[in-house]
């Protein structure tokens, strides 16, 4: 057992259920480690299972179910996003982990608990000006507002988009939004596509009601004419390139799932 949400004002407690179906000579260590989405541990509560009190070699074979408690010391200033949980169990002799079997990893000696999350401060601490109307896409996400800036750029210049979203569930699938700075005959010129917070933040730890804020940035080409282009937001699932119809109230206004961002973006003339 464990808190899916993680306090960062104290050490993450995590109960571990245990049981042996064989007898054990060797007093093993259990690693139990918050690593992030690329298995960096920013987190251990390595520990003997109840330490001295019950020993591995005392457990009876298929009859005794150990409780076992970890404290798991946190890094400091985490950043809010996805977590997992690592386990394995350490021959301490031997210097080595043993096997997991059973097929339940892509580890051969580590299995994964999880996901756990570190929440977004609410509501965000800076967030974008320019109310949006009640636009949803799918049953996923409330745009809630946005900010533009520059509006105005030459070609190479930088634009930030930075969107407030609300969470309208807590979907099954990790969306990527898409920013795209489209031309008049809406060819696609610049863009960026990221899942929330730089895939730090993904939709599948989202919560109902909470506030996501999230920035993305776009380069313009050196050689970009001038003229005025418009920027064009969505959500899509990756492995299809599905994208999230938009609504309006219930209603499906748009089935392209693409939302237009005023104002319009002006490239001027070097």
């Amino acid at each position: 057992t464990f808190p899916a949400t993680i306090d960062l004002r104290q050490d993450l407690p995590v109960t571990l259920y245990w049981q042996t179906n064989q007898p054990m000579s060797t007093e093993y260590e259990v690693l139990v480690r918050l690593i992030t989405d690329d298995r960096r541990a920013v987190g251990n509560g390595d520990a003997r299972p109840t330490d001295w009190v019950y020993p591995t070699s005392f457990w009876r074979p298929d009859i005794d179910q150990i409780a076992a408690q970890h404290l798991v010391t946190l890094e400091p200033d985490l950043e809010p996003g996805r977590y997992w949980l690592a386990v394995s169990v350490l021959d301490p002799a031997l210097g080595r982990r043993l096997p997991l079997t059973g097929g339940f990893s892509d580890s051969p000696d580590t299995f994964f608990i999880g996901p756990l999350k570190i929440a977004l401060p609410q509501p965000p601490t800076e967030a974008p000006l320019v109310r949006s109307q009640p636009l949803d896409f799918g049953e996923v996400a409330r745009l809630t507002s946005y900010q533009v800036k520059p509006t105005a750029i030459i070609a190479g210049d930088s634009i930030q988009v930075d969107l407030l979203w609300e969470a309208l569930s807590m979907p099954q699938r990790d969306y990527t939004i898409f920013v795209h700075l489209l031309d008049s005959e809406g060819n696609l010129v610049a863009g960026n596509d990221a899942q929330p917070r730089g895939g730090r933040y993904p939709t599948t730890i989202w919560s109902p009601g909470e506030l996501i804020l999230d920035s993305h940035t776009l380069v313009t080409p050196p050689d970009l004419p001038s003229g005025q282009y418009r920027l064009a937001i969505g959500l899509y699932f990756q492995p299809s390139g599905e994208r999230l119809p938009l609504k309006f109230k219930t209603q499906t206004i748009d089935t392209t799932g693409r939302l237009t961002l005023p104002p319009p973006i002006e490239v001027l003339l070097k």
